[in-house]
């Protein structure tokens, strides 16, 4: 006879969170995401981008119309959550830092199925590295996206282009 396991000490508190997830030529829709209390690259709890940026193939999320769901990391256009779920409620964007040399680039951004976004680019780089372009080709798939109160984090590998607004 097996011997009976507690899996509740197995389990990893997690903290539900409400986005807008944009799948690669899907309609976007509302679903819950899933964020551990604590991170694994950095102290303080998950953040959506430390989800999309993970090492997993697949993550869950819940939404009304499929209930449970995995979605492969790699089709997600975006995902939009509030602005204080990925960076937190007392976080100082680096334009509020005093950075001189922090830029904060509005543009629009065409995915592949046609979808425009469009917000601010925020980065701060080495003065050397001042471009938009420089900055959209670190490391990373997922790059943040403001609009408003809410942040896109937006997948390079959907995108067909992305143009700076003027003015």
């Amino acid at each position: 006879m097996l011997p009976i396991v507690d899996v509740e000490a197995y389990r990893v508190p997690k903290t539900k969170v409400q986005a807008t997830l944009g799948l690669a030529g899907r309609e976007a829709r509302q679903v819950s995401i899933f964020l551990a209390h604590q991170a694994e690259r950095h102290a303080g709890p998950e953040r959506p981008s430390d989800l999309l940026e993970g090492e997993a193939t697949f993550f869950a999320c819940v939404d009304a119309e499929d209930g449970f769901v995995l979605i492969q990391r790699e089709a997600v256009a975006f995902l939009k959550v509030a602005t204080e779920v990925e960076l937190g409620s007392d976080h100082l964007p680096a334009e509020d830092l005093g950075a001189s040399s922090a830029q904060a680039v509005p543009v629009t951004v065409m995915l592949e199925d046609d979808r425009p976004l469009e917000g601010t680019v925020v980065f701060l780089l080495p003065d050397a590295q001042q471009r938009l372009q420089d900055y959209l080709n670190v490391s990373g798939t997922f790059f943040p996206l403001r609009a408003g109160e809410e942040i896109y984090l937006v997948n390079k590998r959907r995108i067909l282009w992305i143009r700076k607004k003027e003015g």
